[in-house]
């Protein structure tokens, strides 16, 4: 009798598990023009590209459900909402949020508190976002990825969190250099993307201190110079940590811009005309690939230490060229022995 009592208690639990999962989602009268599916993870997904209003979507959520944790709010092309305000979104807490391509403008302060111990991931894609509550991004006890990407701020904020480990910033309208403190308070940070801001120069520090970071994007920044103590990547077992400097207009990098186990720097289509030994062999000689290609090297005894190397000419991308196109692989070594 014992026996059979402990097979058949687990299967109770079992299917009273998967009838709970089914109630999750709301009666679709309840939440139109809003619709909700459920999944294995998320959970749920509740799906508002089609509210008309801020009126609209706050009256939805702020009915009675049988639950209020919800997997992920969605809202896609979306051409009604310039603003999500405190209260639209009722007592529901959500573990993602992602509202892309609309005309989304200004998250209030406030506005995604319901999900401040929930929401592992925010992502507002390719609106006119010009206000976002960054002060509010330490409440949010789980955030691990914010991504801000194609939208109008202006300005770069100093980030607090200490559970962020992802933030994407990509085209936005921010010009100058990153506050040197942006990220110096995040410390479990390991991937950074600021790709297409005109930030010019970046300060010193700025991506140093940092004890997980292991992926940073600065490329096509209008960047010329890079400055020593800019770049730490710490942690030996990142595996792939890469540095990605390309598509900008880098003439000059000093000794001990790179330090710490860097994996990758991709310095394509810049205006390198050096290759400088004091510069660059601390990071071929760790096994860094030389991505290289499209810089109008001039090819002359500063790089005598790579081509008479034959370890480290292998390390170096196959397109790479001088300026007058002779690939790096096809150069003489005679020369450069004179050096």
């Amino acid at each position: 009798m014992a026996i059979y009592f402990s097979l058949v208690v687990p299967v109770l639990i079992l299917v009273d598990g998967i009838d709970g999962q089914t109630k999750t989602c709301p009666a679709p009268e309840d939440i139109f023009p809003c619709t909700c599916k459920e999944f294995h993870y998320p959970p749920t997904e509740l799906t508002c590209s089609d509210v008309t209003s801020n009126e609209q979507l706050a009256s939805i959520f702020n009915r009675e459900f049988r639950a209020s944790d919800f997997g992920r709010l969605k809202i896609e092309n979306n051409k009604y909402l310039t603003t999500i305000r405190p209260g639209d979104l009722g007592k529901a807490s959500f573990q993602e949020i992602r509202i892309t391509s609309g005309i989304l403008e200004r998250v209030e302060p406030l506005a995604f508190a319901g999900s401040y111990v929930t929401a592992t991931k925010i992502t507002v894609f390719s609106n006119h976002i010009v206000s976002f509550p960054f002060e509010e991004l330490r409440n949010f006890t789980k955030l691990e990825s914010l991504g801000l990407d194609f939208n109008r701020l202006t300005s770069f904020p100093v980030l607090q969190s200490s559970s962020l480990q992802f933030i994407s910033f990509q085209s936005n309208n921010i010009e100058g250099p990153l506050p040197a403190d942006a990220f110096q308070k995040l410390p479990n940070i390991t991937e950074i993307g600021v790709r297409g801001l005109n930030l010019q120069t970046l300060l010193p520090g700025t991506f140093v201190g940092l004890p997980q970071l292991r992926y940073v994007d600065v490329a096509a920044t209008n960047l010329k110079t890079l400055s020593s103590g800019t770049f730490e990547l710490p942690d030996p077992e990142a595996l792939g940590s890469v540095v990605y400097i390309e598509y900008n207009e880098i003439e000059t990098i000093e000794v001990d811009t790179f330090v710490g186990v860097i994996d990758n720097i991709r310095a394509r289509s810049n205006k390198l005309h050096l290759l400088e030994e004091k510069v660059w062999r601390p990071y071929v000689e760790a096994g860094g690939i030389l991505n290289i290609e499209y810089n109008p090297f001039e090819c002359g005894c500063d790089m005598a230490w790579l081509v008479l190397d034959s370890t480290f000419m292998s390390q170096v991308a196959e397109k790479t060229a001088c300026q007058d196109g002779t690939l790096f692989i096809d150069l003489d070594p005679a020369p450069f022995k004179e050096c």
